[in-house]
């Protein structure tokens, strides 16, 4: 495993304190191009410590409210980046749609309009709520623990695949056009946690929570690029946290009928 690239991985979606341990020379298109394939690594990293934290918070506290502390705990650890991403690209979708020219210059507004807060709002009220009923149905910490990996993982491995097969909408900013596709690291961790799913819940289960991923990037990408032939960091963001809460509905729903 190649440090530089992970860090680089940790710094582009977490808030934790790793860009100090980066040099600038660190931040050129080879090394980023790089460090999307460890996209999956900081998926399970956030897997693994969302559920440290239920353990926590389970005991001492009724359902609902270590739901609402984990979702702050999920939201921290990634400074709200992804829900920046979300507010953007709803305030862009609102307001493009009467000159296709504005949607990149919306996106980059620091002005936040009402559709973004709507969205903001609607998606953490759901997120909270689908918590709240993984820990009230969930049989066991292995369901538990592997509803909230599979949501880190697969979102960010499937953010890092949408990176790499579609052009960058910006001449500069923090995504990039990837020339030289790489999906090993991703594509293993891919592997391994369809593998474990398959065994610990079920085929079933494990086809729908990927199939459903699938096609909600597919549907995502072909959106916005009919409006802005690409994407952007903002696009990828509000990606990751559809799809989380898109896997977390589908791993309720398929394992309770599985059960």
């Amino acid at each position: 495993m190649k440090l530089t690239p992970l860090k680089l991985a940790l710094a582009l979606l977490t808030a934790l304190p790793v860009a100090k341990y980066l040099k600038e020379t660190d931040y050129n298109e080879t090394k980023r191009t790089a460090a999307i394939d460890y996209y999956g690594f900081v998926g399970l990293l956030l897997g693994i410590t969302l559920f440290l934290v239920s353990q926590l918070l389970r005991p001492i506290l009724p359902d609902y409210l270590a739901a609402v502390i984990l979702l702050i705990s999920w939201v921290a650890s990634t400074g709200a980046l992804h829900l920046d991403g979300l507010a953007d690209c709803s305030d862009a979708a609102a307001a493009g749609h009467r000159d296709s020219s504005n949607y990149l210059t919306i996106m980059k507004s620091s002005e936040v309009g009402a559709m973004a807060l709507v969205a903001v709002c609607l998606q953490l009220l759901f997120k909270a709520a689908l918590i709240t009923a993984l820990l009230q149905s969930s049989a066991s910490n292995l369901d538990l623990f592997l509803a909230l990996a599979t949501a880190t993982t697969l979102s960010r491995i499937l953010a890092g695949f949408y990176q790499q097969t579609t052009p960058y909408a910006r001449d500069i900013g923090l995504g990039l056009a990837v020339t030289q596709a790489v999906f090993i690291n991703n594509g293993l961790i891919a592997a391994a946690l369809c593998m474990t799913l398959a065994i610990a819940i079920s085929l079933t289960s494990t086809m729908s929570v990927v199939a459903g991923s699938v096609l909600l990037l597919l549907c995502w990408r072909h959106f916005w690029l009919k409006r802005i032939a690409g994407y952007t960091g903002d696009c990828v963001g509000a990606f990751i946290e559809l799809n989380e809460s898109l896997v977390l509905i589908l791993f309720i729903v398929t394992v309770g009928i599985s059960q």
